[in-house]
């Protein structure tokens, strides 16, 4: 079982997030001026919408993002739609994952697909 959402979580408890570290940032020139220095974030689809999508590309072809990843577990339609429609008008790397999520003690949204955009 994937458990990617912990990671911050861990990162907390392990203290690589602690006080000092946000002390450290706040006097770094790339945090300061906002420069990105790489990173990942979800964009969540339900279902499929014209709206997300348009932004996604919109960060593409600005040359924000690096590569995707389509992840799903129950809802492989909408994963590959989705997939389809970022390679018709990119060249961006794209992987795709099924996940195997089963209920225990977290309940998941198993018709959820997950694009995790890697940023430059």
């Amino acid at each position: 079982m994937k458990v990617w959402w912990l990671i911050p979580v861990l990162m907390l408890q392990v203290g690589i997030y602690s006080p000092s570290v946000f002390s450290q940032m706040q006097n770094d020139s790339t945090v300061r001026e906002g420069r990105l220095v790489g990173g990942w974030y979800p964009i969540f689809f339900d279902a499929y919408s014209e709206k997300k999508m348009g932004l996604l590309m919109e960060k593409i072809k600005e040359g924000q993002v690096a590569r995707l990843s389509v992840s799903y577990n129950q809802n492989k339609t909408l994963a590959e739609r989705i997939a389809k429609e970022i390679k018709s008008q990119t060249s961006m790397p794209l992987e795709m994952k099924n996940e195997n999520l089963v209920d225990g003690n977290i309940s998941y949204h198993h018709d959820r697909v997950v694009v995790v955009v890697y940023s430059k």
